[in-house]
C-alpha cells in the first residue's frame, strides 16, 4: 500500500471514531431514563407540558414533547430547584397523516413542530422532585390527566 493510501485510510478510521464518539454525547442534564438525575423526571415534564403548553401563539395548541434535549439546573434552593430544559415537540393535530407538512388546520404544516426551551419549576420531595410550574405560553385550563 503506498504512503497516500494509508494516509487516506487512516483519515477513514479517524473520521469513522469522530462520528461514533458523536453519536456517544450525552447532552448535560439528560442520560439514560433519567433528567438532572432524576429517573421519573423526563416522563413528568413531558406529562405537564402535554397538560399546558402551547406553542406558535396557541396556533399549535396541542404540542408533545418527542425528546428532551438538555437539561440545565440554573437556580437551586433547599425546597425546588428551577431548571432550562431545551427539547423538541411537535403537534400531530396540526400535521398531514402523510407526513409532507401539509396543512390540517390552522397553523399546521413545518410550523408545529420545533425545539425550543422553558424554565421548569421543580418541587424537591424527600430525595425526589415533581415538576410544579413551567415557562411560556400555555393554555388557560390544564387538560386532565
Amino acid at each position: 500500500m503506498t504512503r497516500q493510501g494509508r494516509r487516506g485510510l487512516c483519515l477513514s478510521a479517524l473520521a469513522g471514531f469522530l462520528g461514533l464518539a458523536a453519536c456517544t454525547y450525552v447532552s448535560p442534564g439528560v442520560g439514560f431514563n433519567t433528567v438532572l438525575g432524576y429517573r421519573s423526571l423526563g416522563r413528568d415534564i413531558e406529562r405537564f407540558y402535554r397538560q399546558r403548553a402551547w406553542e406558535r401563539n396557541a396556533t399549535c395548541p396541542m404540542p408533545r414533547i418527542d425528546a428532551i434535549l438538555a437539561a440545565t439546573v440554573i437556580e437551586e434552593t433547599e425546597d425546588e430547584i428551577v431548571a432550562l430544559v431545551r427539547y423538541s415537540w411537535r403537534d400531530e393535530t396540526r400535521l398531514d397523516n402523510d407526513n409532507r407538512g401539509g396543512i390540517r388546520g390552522r397553523g399546521g404544516g413545518g410550523r408545529c413542530r420545533g425545539i425550543d426551551e422553558r424554565r421548569f419549576t421543580l418541587e424537591k420531595l424527600d430525595g425526589d422532585v415533581r415538576v410544579v410550574a413551567m415557562s411560556g405560553p400555555q393554555r388557560p385550563n390544564p387538560i386532565p390527566r
